[in-house]
């Protein structure tokens, strides 16, 4: 009975394994027929030598050979069980012929096309750098075509295969990637011309119309890569995309300028310096007139240079508004100018109560000039002067006030000098400073030495209201035969002191030549001044010398001569 059961046992065991036995078989054949197909749709699809001349169909076979390597690998897997799953059950182990050739086709194109798959991962991580960062950096590019170059004069067909056909794709890859990177050499040059960096958004929506990229392109998303799908478009547009470029150019050197005439605009200021007038009072006036002439000449300069540029049309209003602000200012602070200067050098004189009769005009620029200046001293900003309206009107009647004022005062001075032409040796200053102060002794001891060359001083009475004597620059004094008294006629007193030092020389000259006849020839030279004592020496000198040669006794007269230059060296004046 128990071998009974055993045999019964055996038979079932046998049974159960010819069942299994028929399963894997069938699933062999399933999977042998699944392996077919595969190798019939991968002979139907497999890369050609023909897709390598396509970039599209390049990348589209790179992606088809990883798709069926990762298939091929998981049927790989199957097989390797199904053979194990033969062995255990002491069947002869199958054919797997479809799916070898398969797999090894895929390892040969994996092979060939391993270089391209090698290639292509090398530029995308280039073609993923955002474009705004990458313009800069282009050389990278140019080093990554460069290393390629090289690569490729490297890689040489495996020789020991035995396939000629492996060696011809392997040389038809390197042929396919060596001229894409001719094609990208092509074009590297004309990247200058979509790198930017002066482009405003108007200009990159019309560049990216000239390269024919998708609708609703953001700058701030544009990749290297989108700029390289665009390469045909770039050489086929090298030169519109150049003149583009020198647009965006010219206009942002515009806009630039007029940036720069903004924050002129915004920072420039009058640099203000005190000025007290005769009644001890401060006002702010303006000091740096050349460096202001300076700005505004440059800035009207630079908007000069502007117009000539074939796109100064897009900005014309706003350079224009700059052009009337300039040219304001500098209308009105050339007249400016002329007015301070005109007022700092009339003020002393009309605030002294000179020039009555054109006081009350005076007075009226005075009051309109100090106004100005105060609203420059409050808002000392250049660009708030151009917007004060009318100011150029009033200046010019200003400045047309200050001229009558100061034709006035020239009169006056004319009038001066044409009493007392000595006058005519100093200048407009001076003389209103001795017409404003003639009876001032310090005033009067500054200025004579310029109106008498041979008085430095003169000497006063204790009540310096009259004048004793004049000095010479040695301390020679030599006092006057009349007193000059002083008075605020000042042209008068001093016609008055000219006449009496001609007057009291001459009547020294007439004493020194007398005393001399009395003295042998020897003028008393401690008792007359320096000049005097010489041109009666030399008078006395040329008359005894006439008087010898007509007598014949120069021999005499050169005995004489050299007595009186020996009592005139042993002279000692105190």
């Amino acid at each position: 009975k128990f071998e009974s059961m055993m045999d019964s046992h055996i038979e079932m065991i046998n049974d159960q394994k010819d069942s299994l036995k028929k399963n894997i078989q069938t699933r062999y054949e399933t999977f042998a027929n699944e392996c077919e197909k595969v190798k019939l749709r991968w002979q139907q699809f497999r890369p050609r030598e023909q897709d390598m001349e396509d970039e599209k169909k390049c990348r589209e076979s790179l992606k088809l050979v990883r798709d069926k390597e990762k298939e091929i690998q998981d049927l790989m897997k199957q097989k390797e069980k199904i053979i194990e799953e033969f062995k255990l059950f002491g069947m002869t182990e199958p054919s797997f012929q479809d799916l070898d050739e398969v797999s090894n086709d895929i390892a040969q194109i994996k092979n060939v096309w391993g270089v391209y798959e090698e290639y292509q991962q090398e530029l995308n991580e280039l073609t993923k750098e955002d474009w705004i960062t990458f313009r800069s950096k282009t050389y990278r590019f140019d080093e990554f075509l460069s290393n390629w170059q090289e690569k490729l004069k490297q890689i040489s067909p495996v020789a020991d295969t035995g396939k000629a056909s492996k060696k011809t794709s392997t040389t038809n890859m390197n042929v396919r990637i060596q001229q894409e990177i001719d094609n990208y050499r092509l074009i590297t040059p004309l990247l200058k011309w979509v790198r930017g960096e002066a482009l405003s958004p108007d200009h990159w929506l019309e560049l990216f119309r000239i390269l024919k990229m998708p609708r609703g392109t953001m700058l701030e998303k544009l990749t290297f890569g989108d700029i390289l799908k665009a390469r045909p478009e770039i050489a086929s547009n090298a030169e519109q995309l150049k003149d583009l470029n020198v647009r965006a150019q010219s206009e942002h050197t515009i806009r630039e300028a007029l940036k720069e005439l903004e924050n002129w605009g915004a920072s420039a200021q009058f640099s203000l310096t005190d000025y007290v007038d005769t009644k001890q009072q401060k006002i702010q006036i303006i000091k740096d007139w050349k460096d202001l002439f300076t700005q505004i000449g440059d800035n009207q300069s630079l908007l000069s240079s502007l117009k000539d540029s074939p796109y100064y049309k897009n900005f014309e209003s706003q350079a224009q508004i700059w052009e009337q602000r300039l040219g304001i200012l500098d209308e009105c602070l050339h007249t400016l100018n002329q007015i301070q200067r005109k007022f700092v050098y009339l003020e002393p004189i009309f605030g002294r109560g000179a020039l009555p009769k054109e006081q009350s005009r005076f007075r009226e620029v005075d009051k309109e000039f100090r106004e100005i200046m105060s609203e420059i001293a409050s808002k000392p900003r250049l660009v708030v002067l151009a917007q004060r309206k009318d100011l150029s009107n009033l200046l010019k009647s200003m400045l047309d006030q200050l001229g009558r004022c100061q034709k006035a005062l020239n009169e006056l001075l004319e009038e001066k000098r044409s009493i007392f032409p000595r006058f005519y040796f100093i200048g407009d200053d001076d003389l209103l400073e001795i017409l404003g102060q003639a009876t001032n002794p310090t005033v009067i001891q500054s200025h004579l030495k310029k109106l008498f060359a041979g008085i430095h001083s003169v000497r006063f009475d204790e009540a310096n209201q009259h004048i004793l004597g004049m000095r010479s620059l040695d301390g020679e004094l030599v006092p006057l035969i009349k007193k000059i008294r002083i008075t605020t006629s000042v042209e008068e007193w001093l016609k008055q002191l000219a006449k009496e030092m001609v007057t009291t020389l001459q009547n020294l000259l007439l004493n020194a030549l007398q005393d001399s006849k009395k003295q042998i020839g020897q003028v008393p030279v401690e008792k007359y001044p320096s000049q005097i004592s010489c041109l009666a020496e030399s008078i006395n000198f040329t008359e005894r010398c006439e008087e010898a040669i007509k007598n014949g006794q120069l021999d005499k007269f050169h005995t004489d001569i050299q007595q009186v230059l020996e009592k005139y060296t042993n002279v000692h004046i105190d």
